[in-house]
């Protein structure tokens, strides 16, 4: 899906999937300025359907539910 996602353009699905990985979260568009990535901001705008989109069409909201679900899980089962 990464690739069918951000194949046009200079964005690659490999560039975002580090820069998510660096980050620690999906990145806006001041983050992809901020880092010289511009670019992959506006690709994902103009052809993508946006920031919103591209999330929820690479499961990623869905991976921050569960990632967030196991840490709350973690901190209480250390207060119980």
């Amino acid at each position: 899906i990464w690739t069918a996602l951000l194949s046009k353009g200079t964005a690659t699905a490999g560039e975002l999937s580090d820069i998510i990985d660096e980050l620690e979260y999906f990145p806006t568009y001041p983050d992809l300025q901020r880092i010289g990535k511009h670019s992959l901001g506006q690709a994902i705008n103009k052809y993508h359907g946006g920031y919103p989109s591209v999330r929820e069409r690479i499961g990623y909201n869905e991976q921050m539910r569960i990632k967030l679900a196991e840490r709350l899980d973690e901190i209480v089962s250390t207060v119980a």
